[in-house]
């Protein structure tokens, strides 16, 4: 029997989005890896939920296999 890490089974089971985004609170930029379907992203910097991705800057969609 082999242990299987919850947290990996789970982002495994469902649709991410990944790219740059950025903080409309403190401008902050980062690389963020979320579900489909969030809306905002909470910031590293400040902690704020102002998060958006960056429309053309390397949005990519990862697909559950």
């Amino acid at each position: 029997m082999s242990v299987v890490s919850l947290a990996e089974k789970r982002l495994r089971s469902v649709d991410h989005l990944e790219g740059e985004a950025l903080c409309t609170a403190c401008g902050h930029t980062w690389q963020a890896l979320a579900p489909l379907g969030t809306v905002a992203l909470e910031c590293p910097a400040c902690h704020t939920m102002k998060g958006l991705y960056r429309p053309g800057h390397g949005l990519d969609l990862r697909l559950r296999l």
